[in-house]
């Protein structure tokens, strides 16, 4: 197999957006943003390299951060690096609410269940296409994961409204 380079791309979009963060939040609230986000990635990180994936970048875009990585073999790998993130950041809130940061450890499980949702392209999303493609067939699989990520977008648009 051959061994790719790593590399880190920074967008425009990313740019914006620390900016904006930078500029709305006190910066003890960016900082625990940042530490929730890099154990968030660095649990994914892990599950990849422990399922046989190369990790080749990342790629900061105006959505957030985007792994780039060789997929992983089979659904069930697929869903196992999917659900390494959230169960990081649930580590990292059982870790700083012993500690005693209170404010850190609750956005730390905030970021982990939203990253559940099952809309794609979050870690939910994922999960939802693994399962579907191991129960259905891949073809059928993507095709109901991707309308049921639709539908749930829908419906908090329309709750959100």
């Amino acid at each position: 197999m051959k061994r790719c380079r790593f590399s880190l791309e920074v967008r425009p979009g990313a740019v914006v957006l620390l900016s904006g963060l930078y500029f709305l939040l006190p910066l003890r609230w960016c900082a625990r943003l940042a530490l929730t986000v890099t154990v968030h990635e660095l649990g994914h990180v892990a599950a990849l390299i422990l399922c046989g994936a190369q990790v080749c970048g990342l790629r900061m875009e105006g959505c957030g951060l985007v792994l780039r990585c060789t997929p992983p073999e089979g659904a069930l790998r697929t869903v196992t690096a999917a659900l390494a993130g959230p169960a990081a950041g649930a580590g990292l809130f059982c870790i700083l609410r012993g500690l005693g940061y209170i404010a850190c450890a609750e956005l730390s499980l905030l970021f982990s269940c939203v990253n559940l949702l099952p809309v794609l392209p979050l870690d939910g999303g994922r999960i939802l296409l693994g399962l579907m493609t191991m129960l259905l067939g891949a073809r059928t699989g993507e095709r109901i994961a991707y309308r049921i990520s639709i539908a749930i977008t829908v419906l908090l648009l329309i709750a959100g409204t």
